[in-house]
């Protein structure tokens, strides 16, 4: 696929390609639901655990190596896609139908915020632009967005909150089209809460809501806050709700406890399908000799939205000396797992809020969970946000929201990667 020419209208941020031959032992076998909503099992999990990353697991960048490998991760460049002039960027997520590339974000942050949309074709030549959503009045300003998508359509969850008018949660539905058409939204608010800061044990928050769509169901899950005797004490809540496919209508809603499989408050979570089951990955508190750092922990649902702690919890990181947090984007494809999240520094991170900012990164496995490759996408020392992930042929796209010079602001920017099978 040869279409990441330069191009001269965007500006371009060369980050360090890095390589590790580190692979975690995890064997998962996959669940497939029936018609009838059963579920049959393809192959057994092994009971196998997963190995301890070696000691230099996240080192120090190097070169990209130009010896062959069977499979891995190839940087090929970073695109900057805002600036001072936009007013910024931040929160960014991408979609592709294989055609156009859609990156959805917090824009104009230096006057009112607001959500937008941009539209490129795969040369990163922009096509449009339009503004999704901007605050109110009645319901505040715009803060988070997140999307999920099909095969034709892409689906928006986006907070507006406000001191005064607490939280409120909206959805919107658009059609993969070079004008990114908008075709069903929610009626009204689809929850609302308090503003987060001020949210009680046991309160529902509606920032950073995550999604899916399976089988034409649309699936939000957003959090539970739960802070009473600290974070290493606190239940993992979330509450999800299946919508109607034109979100008009909440179809049902349950809470789901992973407190047997996570540790501390529920934090930023991911939904996503492999082989027909649904899995979940956030950050989970550990404990090790000197305190707690906090790796990426992978839940698989059966079909009642339950799971067996000794068969459907998976970790995709293990380390002690860095904390992994925010798996905002992960992506499964023809039998490859890519997530991007964020590596802070422990020591940073204390115990009650180990959620230090840091570098992003990319991390490939295979279909048995083991560890092919693992990049960062961030450069040195660049604190990175909200990463997203899309893939495309064989290239892999992550979205992020990075530092500049002015450090109350982000822009967004892609870096681009070519996998190897």
């Amino acid at each position: 696929m040869n279409n990441l020419r330069r191009v001269s209208s965007l500006k371009k941020l060369r980050v360090p390609y890095v390589v590790s031959a580190i692979a975690l032992t995890v064997v998962v076998g996959f669940l497939f639901l029936t018609p009838e909503g059963g579920i049959n099992r393809v192959s057994e999990p092994s009971n196998s655990s997963p190995a301890e990353f070696a000691d230099d697991s996240f080192g120090e960048p190097t070169e990209p190596s130009s010896e062959s490998v069977d499979a891995g991760l190839e940087y090929i460049e970073t695109f900057t896609l805002t600036d001072r002039a936009d007013g910024y960027g931040a929160r960014p997520e991408i979609a592709s139908n294989g055609e156009y590339i859609y990156i959805v974000y917090l824009g104009d942050l230096t006057t009112q915020r607001s959500h937008k949309v941009r539209i490129y074709d795969l040369d990163f030549n922009l096509i449009g632009e339009k503004v999704l959503a901007t605050g109110s009045p009645e319901y505040g300003g715009v803060t988070d967005i997140r999307i999920s998508k099909d095969d034709n359509y892409v689906y928006s969850f986006y907070e507006m909150a406000g001191k005064k008018t607490g939280a409120s949660l909206f959805g919107a539905k658009y059609r993969m089209d070079g004008s990114f058409t908008k075709v069903a939204e929610s009626d009204g608010p689809i929850a609302t809460s308090a503003f987060f800061f001020d949210a009680v044990d046991g309160e529902e928050t509606l920032n950073d809501p995550a999604s899916i769509v399976v089988n034409g169901k649309v699936y939000l899950m957003t959090q539970i806050t739960y802070k009473r005797g600290g974070v290493r004490n606190a239940k993992t809540l979330y509450r999800l709700r299946e919508l109607s496919s034109d979100l008009s209508e909440i179809v049902d809603s349950r809470d789901i406890d992973l407190s047997e499989a996570m540790t501390g408050w529920a934090g930023l979570a991911n939904l996503l399908e492999i082989g027909g089951a649904i899995y979940t990955i956030q950050g989970s508190l550990v404990s090790y000799p000197s305190g707690f750092s906090s790796d990426l922990r992978m839940v698989r649902f059966d079909a009642d939205w339950g799971f067996d702690q000794d068969t459907d919890v998976f970790d995709l990181t293990n380390t002690e000396d860095t904390t992994e947090t925010m798996p905002v984007g992960a992506r499964y494809v023809d039998g490859y797992l890519f997530v991007s999240f964020r590596v802070g520094d422990v020591t940073v991170a204390a115990p009650e809020n180990p959620t230090s900012r840091g570098e992003l990164w990319l991390n490939m496995y295979d279909s048995n969970f083991e560890l092919i490759d693992s990049v960062q996408v961030s450069a040195d020392g660049v604190e990175g946000e909200h990463a997203s992930v899309e893939v495309v042929g064989d290239y892999v796209y992550v979205a992020y929201g990075g530092s500049t010079s002015d450090a109350e602001r982000e822009d967004v920017y892609v870096g681009v990667f070519r996998f190897r099978n």
